[in-house]
């Protein structure tokens, strides 16, 4: 079973996709240098049951808010994301309604932006603001224009949440 899941093919995957946008930094760099050896290596440790997941490591962000962020090593997003693409996805992707677009193949921004205007067309709040926190991020308030009209997205359990997302060219936040 963990020879399925964690076969070298399904790792170089998901290195594949872990490097993207990230090919030019440091620690994905020197994995890289042996690339091979590092994958076998992973594959051999999790199939001995030897594996131990390495400490998080802390940074700050500013946008759009300044937040501490703790990041896995590199080595361990490979196996997340390996895990997450054999085992979680193939289970849950059925199972998850037509408007969830978070991390989906085809359901990026542009998705998002245009199933959150057809609920404000129809006068859906309720869509609008489960909508909403589907989106994610994090900002500090719950107001949005779009085309010079104020979108009020109004429920206490998105204000205690605080997350609602931005997006620079078609939605944007309008501060208090």
């Amino acid at each position: 079973m963990l020879e399925d899941i964690f076969s070298f093919k399904n790792l170089y995957e998901a290195h594949k996709n872990c490097r993207k946008s990230k090919q030019h930094k440091g620690e994905v760099v020197r994995f890289e240098v042996s690339l091979a050896t590092n994958l076998e290596k992973i594959r051999k440790e999790i199939i001995t049951h030897k594996y131990k997941m390495g400490k998080y490591r802390m940074f700050l962000i500013y946008e759009p808010k300044k937040r501490v962020i703790e990041a896995p090593c590199y080595r361990d997003r490979i196996v997340i994301r390996c895990f997450c693409e054999q085992v979680l996805k193939p289970k849950i992707e059925k199972k998850l309604i037509y408007d969830n677009a978070a991390c989906r193949k085809g359901k990026g921004t542009h998705f998002s932006i245009n199933r959150l205007e057809i609920f404000d067309k129809i006068g859906t709040k309720a869509a609008i603001t489960d909508y909403a926190i589907a989106l994610g991020g994090f900002v500090d308030s719950n107001h949005f224009t779009k085309g010079g009209r104020v979108i009020n997205i109004d429920d206490e359990g998105l204000r205690q949440l605080n997350c609602v997302q931005t997006f620079n060219h078609e939605v944007r936040y309008r501060g208090k």
